[in-house]
Order: C-alpha cells, then structure tokens, then sequence
C-alpha cells in the first residue's frame, strides 16, 4: 500500500481505493452470477482530522459505492440484466474498479480478515477507466 493513498471523494464521503494483491485471498468463490468485491475503505477522520464515531464510519462503509472486482462468477456478465439476451459490451473482470449500487450484496469478512461485498452482476453500473 502507497504511504499516501489517493482520497476519493464521492458526495461529501472520503474513501481511500481499496488495495488488492492481484489474487483472491478472502476464501469465497463466487458461484453463479456474482461477482465478489473488495470496496473501497471509509475514512476514519473528517477533512478537519476529527476522528468520526465507530458507527458512522460502518454506515460509510457499507454505503461504498466503489471498490474493486476481486473474483467474478461463471455465469456473470453472460446475460443481460433482465436475463432476456445475451450481455453485450465490455466484461469486467478481476482488478477492474467499478460502481455498483449502494447497500448492494452480502458483507462477507474473508479469511484475510478485510470486508468483501458478493453482489449480483446487474448491481454493477460501471467500470473505472
């Protein structure tokens, strides 16, 4: 990890870029259409380095909205997100940045301790070029 991460801002909400190895270490395969996710990590201090509550930090952390593709399922990225036609366009894969819905997903804590989100396909918006 760089000694000084970039900080995203992303309304009014600090989040350093969540850092990956390049391998998926947290124990979970993600089956079917899911796509495991490492998102990025909440700020623990405010701009004027004020330390914020335990509790608010967890809300800021589940409500990341971005964050990293750790692992994708066999099946994801395969149809569209109303499984109607086939998916057309680029597919994410592991090491990408993407967007994906608030609140999306499952928090899981993988054996490497971090946070991990395992969401749907359809929950991602969009991937950081």
């Amino acid at each position: 990890m760089a000694l000084n991460p970039k900080v995203l801002s992303v309304s009014r909400v600090e989040y350093i870029p969540a850092p990956w190895s390049g391998t998926n270490k947290s124990g979970c395969t993600p089956i079917g259409d899911r796509v495991l996710i490492l998102p990025d990590i909440a700020m623990t201090k405010s701009q004027g380095n004020i330390a914020l509550p335990d509790d608010v930090v967890e809300r800021m952390q589940l409500s990341a909205s971005s964050g990293v593709i750790v692992e994708v399922g066999d099946d994801a990225f395969v149809w569209n997100s109303d499984r109607t036609r086939p998916f057309g366009g680029y597919k994410p894969k592991p090491g990408d940045r993407v967007h994906f819905e608030k609140y999306a997903g499952k928090e899981i804590v993988g054996d490497d301790g971090a946070k991990y989100r395992l969401v749907d396909d359809k929950a991602i918006g969009g991937v950081k070029r």
